[in-house]
């Protein structure tokens, strides 16, 4: 029986940045002569957003890059590539590549075409050592944070009435940010975000915006002390209107501000043991609750607990664990009696540690890979029971793994950029077979310079084998073919039940049909339980209406 997985058109993909790393498989280009498409690829116009009540201004040109920015070292990619979800069970990303694009990520439960990946939001750049964060207020809205290369704040806005296209970026004018800090942001309810940054002489600002007022401005939260330099300030939400603030002193010392009824309050001093660089990062467990972790001047990781009911309990060493000082413990809550942390050990790799009400913490376990210098995991959970955990690796780009009780933690998977220049545009396919077990994984990206990537896995643990072809097309109004194939015999007795393919090769007719490829081409893909990848192409040539007799064949490995 043949079985078609998917024939339809696909989400076009945006350019973005993104490094050229191995490939195997066949690629084929095909010009057909004649045998336009039946229909073109559909375009969204990115609808207008309402502005804000205080006045704003776009991300000058100075803040935007070119295409054609080259590679630049992995060390400038952001210290922390952060995570939220749009809607129950959605993933989005953000961080910052080498050539300092602001890139989105995304995967939504159901969706066949899988991870859709590295798009640079609207031109945004930031200021190297920062990163992008922010809140999703509601279903269907985000908001994200990042500092300018001329370190001013600035804002972009997703909703998915706008069909799915970022407004943005607004400058947030009035304050000029601290080198090496970034804006944090914290949503007590879906009508009120509070947004953090580092200003001038290292005091802490706060611009506050409601569904009624708008923006506030920026504004002091009290004069009594300053922030050590290269550290951010964490926000937390402890009801709808109380919103506490975490900052390390340049004394090293742990301070908290609170927001009660609209206003702040002054400085507490927290009677911590030397806090590092890094900063102070709250959990909240269930509303009224939270723990703050941070890694002391000593490199040991120490945590505090809050109660609205019952106030501060005691500082205490959390399982010896101990990191380098210029990271951040992040944490987040998968359900209203469970923390887990994760950290980057001093070896580089990440380790993870949870927190259960009834019987305390416990760990550290070592999840594996290498953190670059002055790096962090972050950690988030979309689903009750359900973590996610994002960093970027060393030589490896940004990565993430997945942990949910039946099946323990999943292999690192490539998210984000690998930390090189170049525009690129990548989706990923996921392959199942309603009929056999076999099933897998394939992945596109293709370059403006000519240059492809594609890779994939089948996997059949059946008794008999499979024969399996999997064909991938970018098909252009003007009659261009570029045709991605790959076959294998898999499972059974005289087979392994695994097989990887990865294939990285140039054709010049690609780098002559970007243009048109990334505003108009429809990306098409097809599995089947047979061995004729040809049949494949001509079919879901025949399906866009083209005219496979027609194609003339420029380039072919089997």
């Amino acid at each position: 029986m043949i079985r078609t997985l998917l024939r339809r058109r696909a989400v076009r993909p945006a350019m973005t940045a993104l490094t050229v790393a191995a490939v195997a498989g066949a690629f084929v280009v095909a010009h057909v002569q004649g045998g336009a498409p039946a229909a073109e690829a559909q375009t969204v116009a990115p609808a207008k957003r309402v502005a804000a009540a205080t006045a704003v201004q776009a991300m000058p040109a100075a803040n935007r890059v070119p295409n054609n920015v080259r590679a630049a070292r992995l060390g400038t990619m952001s210290p922390v590539v952060t995570s939220m979800s749009h809607d129950r069970g959605a993933l989005d990303v953000f961080g910052v590549d080498a050539a300092q694009r602001i890139w989105h990520a995304s995967w939504e439960p159901g969706d066949m075409n899988g991870w859709q990946r590295n798009t640079q939001i609207n031109g945004g750049v930031a200021a190297p050592g920062t990163s992008v964060y922010g809140v999703a207020r509601k279903g269907g809205v985000m908001d994200i944070f990042a500092v300018g290369t001329d370190r001013k704040v600035y804002t972009a806005h997703w909703e998915s009435s706008f069909g799915a296209a970022w407004q943005g970026w607004d400058q947030l004018s009035g304050l000029t940010v601290e080198p090496n800090t970034s804006v944090t942001a914290v949503s007590s309810h879906l009508g009120r975000m509070d947004i953090f940054a580092v200003g001038p002489s290292h005091l802490v600002y706060n611009n506050r915006w409601t569904s009624t007022a708008g923006w506030s401005g920026w504004n002091k939260i009290a004069v009594s002390i300053a922030v050590l330099p290269n550290t951010s300030v964490f926000g937390v939400a402890l009801d709808r209107d109380i919103v506490d603030a975490f900052a390390v002193g340049v004394t090293n010392r742990a301070w908290r501000a609170r927001s009660s009824a609209g206003a702040w309050g002054q400085w507490e001093n927290l009677d911590s043991e030397f806090i590092a660089g890094g900063g102070l990062y709250p959990v909240k467990v269930r509303t009224n609750e939270y723990h703050i972790f941070g890694v002391a001047s000593t490199g040991y990781i120490i945590t505090r607990p809050y109660t609205k009911s019952g106030g501060w309990g005691n500082w205490s060493g959390l399982l010896n664990g101990r990191a380098p000082t210029d990271t951040i413990v992040f944490g987040t809550s998968r359900n209203n009696s469970q923390i887990d942390v994760f950290h980057v050990g001093r070896d580089r790799n990440i380790y993870t540690a949870g927190w259960n009400r009834d019987s305390g913490w416990a760990g550290w376990w070592n999840i594996g890979s290498s953190v670059p210098a002055g790096g962090s995991a972050y950690a988030h959970s979309r689903e009750t029971d359900k973590l996610d955990v994002f960093a970027n690796i060393e030589g490896a780009g940004t990565k993430t793994t997945g942990w949910n009780p039946s099946r323990g933690w999943s292999p690192w998977f490539e998210v984000g950029p690998r930390g090189e220049g170049g525009v690129s545009a990548e989706l990923t396919a996921d392959i199942e077979f309603a009929d056999t077990s076999a099933d897998g994984w394939a992945r596109l990206r293709i370059y403006s310079t000519g240059h492809y990537k594609f890779e994939g896995h089948l996997h059949h643990g059946g008794v008999l084998a499979k024969d399996i072809g999997f064909a991938w097309t970018i098909m252009t109004p003007t009659g261009h073919v570029f045709g991605f194939t790959t076959k294998a015999t898999v499972g059974g007795v005289a087979h392994d039940n695994d097989f990887d393919w990865k294939k990285e090769g140039y054709d010049p007719e690609l780098e002559n049909h970007w243009v048109e490829i990334m505003n108009e081409g429809i990306w098409w893909w097809d599995a089947r339980t047979n061995h004729n990848v040809g049949a494949i192409i001509s079919d879901l040539m025949a399906a866009a209406g083209y005219a496979m007799q027609a194609a003339k064949i420029i380039a072919a490995v089997v």
